[in-house]
């Protein structure tokens, strides 16, 4: 640094140019020479055949593993043996790889076998996969075990996305291998998982289909094979299972065979179709191979890896089932190559319709937003979220408070006032928890009733916000009061969705009372007489807020 700041602009230029080779080869230093002192200068002229020899087998021995450098109690050999090819004897097996989407022994095999001791790693990405993808193959070489296979595989499934989503919405809202019985009982059916919150459900439909090796060359026949036996029957069977909730004509049993009682405030299922392969092309597949009516919902389909990544990151239900709602919900708007880069714009951007744009197209580039914290994590390292900006950006502990209180209310329109919450930008749901806090402050020192309105238009449809600071201990009279003052605010707000909240006087919580109105606003002259009489309503003391 103090060499350039002293140095003539074009005089660096000439410099730098110069001394650039040597810069790139420095960190390189060690590998041109076996047995050099590290204050022997270095020279790039000065290397002779002797020392390229020695760069290029310092370099492969970077990517070399021993059996010494193993603890003996690993057993090693044994890993080894099973994910090593030898040059000398395998090398013929591969022939038959000769193009593009042709089984290729390196994909079963990545480690190349040099010697007795040695072996080469090439791509270390490539040993995860296998260790993943080869052991189903050896399990249909065994015959006693095959028919079994399938069974286990798919049961396994359910069990890793079972332990994903119970994460999030918890044990208690979460069951697995639900059975629908009808009061007939002809057309019964299951859910692979079913997780409930509040007026919403998510059905989930868990499948591990491989993709035929034939599929995977472009063999259309085959490819939309695989596709109907990975994606297409899920869904269809998500349908099913959707009917049958919203019906609720049918009685719902886990896997231990008691009775799950669902609410009759259900009004919306999500389906989503889980493979527990690594199935590319799934989200463009799964988008435009799949056979559908328009009164049909859209799905959303994720791999089981895909889903682990979301669910740490979409770590509360709420924040978790509002990205399935936006992402069905917008299908036809937003368009990506892949699902994390979905999740990366919605962790920066928000799943959001774009004022004057009616089709929108991701950048490949928000995907890499995942690639911070999440893979280190996976790997042990600890990396804090401080600085992690798509985990933190739309954090703010206040609203989450309030969305904790409200959660906590038995009431399954919650789900419906929490969605209408996120659905406002972050500086609207920042000003509506601060004011809140503002509000409440005042009645406690002054005795008087206050409270604050606000209206965002920046929503599909017009919403607000009311809030009450009751300075009365009366559940009852804050109860109606609200309903009142919020009927009649949404109907001269011209809103179509309204949420009101209160607080008691003595009480020390933020909000004792909600309500909420999803009406669409309409005028009728009964209407608007209601508006006007209920404007009489004893006077409240309003407190002055910037408009959103």
């Amino acid at each position: 640094k103090e060499l350039k700041k002293n140095t003539p602009k074009e005089e660096w230029k000439k410099y730098s140019k110069e001394i650039k080779p040597s810069i790139e080869f420095y960190q390189y230093f060690n590998l041109f020479f076996d047995n050099k002192k590290k204050d022997t200068p270095f020279d790039l002229d000065s290397i002779k055949e002797g020392g390229w020899n020695s760069f290029y087998k310092n370099l492969i021995d970077l990517f070399v593993i021993r059996k010494a450098d193993f603890d003996k109690n690993l057993n090693i050999d044994s890993f080894l043996n099973n994910f090593s090819l030898s040059l000398e004897s395998d090398l013929e097996i591969n022939s038959e790889f000769k193009q593009i989407g042709d089984f290729n022994l390196f994909s079963a095999t990545p480690i190349i076998q040099l010697d007795d001791e040695r072996y080469f790693v090439p791509i270390t990405f490539s040993v995860y996969e296998s260790v993943y993808e080869s052991p189903y193959y050896w399990m249909l070489k065994d015959e006693s075990y095959k028919d079994k296979l399938a069974k286990n595989r798919g049961k396994t499934g359910e069990d890793i996305a079972f332990d994903f989503l119970s994460n999030v919405f918890g044990k208690k809202k979460t069951f697995k291998s639900v059975k629908i019985v009808t009061s007939k009982g002809n057309d019964d059916t299951d859910i692979d998982v079913l997780c409930i919150l509040g007026s919403k459900a998510l059905c989930v439909q868990v499948k591990s289909k491989k993709l035929t090796q034939v599929s995977r060359t472009g063999n259309n026949n085959q490819l939309q094979k695989d596709f109907k036996g990975a994606i297409q029957d899920a869904f269809e069977q998500g349908l099913v299972c959707r009917k049958k909730i919203l019906e609720k004509k049918s009685k719902f049993y886990n896997e231990s065979g008691e009775l799950i009682e669902l609410s009759e405030d259900i009004d919306e299922v999500y389906i989503m179709g889980i493979t527990s392969e690594n199935y590319p092309s799934l989200t463009h597949q799964s988008h435009t191979l799949l056979k559908k009516t328009d009164a049909d919902p859209f799905p959303i389909f994720l791999s089981v890896f895909e889903l682990e990544i979301i669910t740490h990151y979409l770590n509360t239900p709420y924040d978790f089932l509002y990205y399935i709602r936006q992402r069905v919900s917008l299908m036809d708007y937003f368009k990506a190559e892949n699902e994390l880069i979905y999740l990366g714009y919605h962790l920066e951007n928000k799943l959001w319709r774009l004022p004057k744009s009616d089709f929108v197209s991701l950048e490949p580039d928000f995907g890499k937003l995942i690639d911070r914290n999440y893979y280190p994590y996976r790997l042990g390292i600890n990396v804090s979220d401080k600085g992690d900006k798509i985990k933190t950006k739309w954090k703010n502990d206040d609203f989450e408070a309030i969305c904790k209180l409200m959660s906590a209310v038995n009431q399954p329109k919650v789900t419906d006032v929490i969605f209408t919450l996120l659905d406002w930008d972050g500086n609207a749901r920042d000003s509506i928890a601060k004011n809140i806090k503002i509000i409440k402050e005042q009645t406690i020192k002054d005795g008087k009733c206050h409270n604050f309105t606000v209206v965002s238009n920046k929503s599909v449809v017009t919403s607000g916000v009311t809030y009450i600071s009751f300075n009365s201990s009366s559940h009852i009279e804050l109860k109606n009061l609200l309903i009142n003052f919020c009927d009649c605010r949404k109907y001269k707000s011209k809103g179509d969705i309204w949420i009101g909240f209160g607080s008691l006087k003595n009480s020390p919580l933020l909000i004792d009372a909600f309500v909420f109105n999803n009406l669409k606003w309409e005028y009728t002259p009964k209407n608007a007489a209601n508006a006007e009489a209920r404007s009489t309503l004893p006077r409240i003391a309003p407190v002055r807020t910037d408009a959103l």
